[in-house]
């Protein structure tokens, strides 16, 4: 089931960004969830993975992480070629 996701842009802290390293003086640090947001079944989001439905007519799931499996911290050497 989707969740809502709120972003507190009001408490920003000044650092290096986890991600890719940069010095920033704004880094989002808390965000709250809610269960049961908007479903958007018709949408699919273009770098969430996606299985093919089981039954013909049926709708696409997203693709979950399973334990030892690829995380987002791959996804750069995925698709970058070189």
């Amino acid at each position: 089931m989707p969740r809502r996701i709120r972003i507190d842009f009001n408490t920003t802290t000044v650092g290096n960004c986890d991600i890719c390293g940069e010095q920033s003086d704004a880094l989002l640090s808390l965000m709250t969830t809610k269960n049961y947001g908007a479903n958007y079944a018709m949408w699919q989001h273009p770098l969430t993975p996606y299985r093919v439905p089981l039954k013909e007519g049926g709708e696409f799931y997203s693709v979950k992480p399973q334990p030892g499996g690829l995380i987002w911290r791959d996804w750069l050497g995925l698709i970058e070629t070189g």
